[in-house]
């Protein structure tokens, strides 16, 4: 008698998985679609000015553009801190926002 050798059989496995099912709906059910809002920023332009004297100087004036959402951000807050001589130094908190 020969000692069994042990061999790979393929064995089913049903494994439960969960299924949607879905319901008809008798009325139209609204979804809300998150859209990037505009959001307002500085961009700095080169203008040429012209003077009294005709000689023209080119001066930085800030334009404010709409610009999507997605871009960084970096905020400085000031964060109170208690010391024990009341020296006032501003101490910022930097609050880094990043877009999607």
């Amino acid at each position: 008698m020969i000692i069994g050798i042990p061999t790979i059989k393929k064995v089913p496995i049903n494994i439960p998985h969960p299924v949607v099912q879905t319901v008809p709906q008798p009325y139209p059910v609204t979804v809300v679609i998150p859209k990037p809002v505009p959001y307002e920023v500085e961009k700095q332009i080169i203008k040429t000015v012209e003077k009294k004297v005709p000689t023209p100087v080119e001066k930085i004036i800030p334009i404010k553009i709409e610009k999507p959402v997605p871009f960084h951000v970096v905020k400085h807050v000031p964060v109170p801190v208690e010391k024990p001589i009341p020296i006032k130094i501003p101490i910022y908190k930097t609050i880094v926002h990043k877009g999607h």
